[in-house]
Parts: structure tokens; sequence; C-alpha cells
């Protein structure tokens, strides 16, 4: 289900368009059914940091900012 689009840029290292999505998990399994999707990812909000290299998208960080 998602909650909140949060928004989209194309990544400065990869120059690739990614989408960032708030999402609720109502299922243990996940089906991801968009032809125009070349890799999806989904992570636990306390575990995000574990997954990225480079810095945060500054509209996730504001996001998360609202969750605290």
């Amino acid at each position: 289900e998602v909650v909140e689009v949060i928004g989209t840029r194309i990544h400065p290292y990869t120059k690739k368009e990614i989408a960032y999505v708030a999402m609720k998990v109502n299922k243990d399994e996940i089906i991801i059914n968009d032809p125009d999707l070349d890799l999806g990812m989904f992570v636990k909000i306390n575990e995000i940091t574990n997954y990225f290299t480079t810095p945060l998208f500054d509209k996730v960080i504001e996001y998360l900012n609202k969750l605290n």
C-alpha cells in the first residue's frame, strides 16, 4: 500500500532515474508487477542507512524527519 510518493530524481552518481515511495507492507510476499521497473528494493525505515553508500536524497531525509 502506497503511503506517500516521496519524490523522483536522476541519481547524481548512476545517472538513473529513481523513484522514492513510502509503502506499508501488508503481506509476507511482495510482487512488483511493472515492466518499466528495472530494480525494486524495499527497505525498513530503521535499516535505511545500511543500504546507501551515497548521501540520501534530501526529500527522503525530510520524510524520515517527519516520522520522528
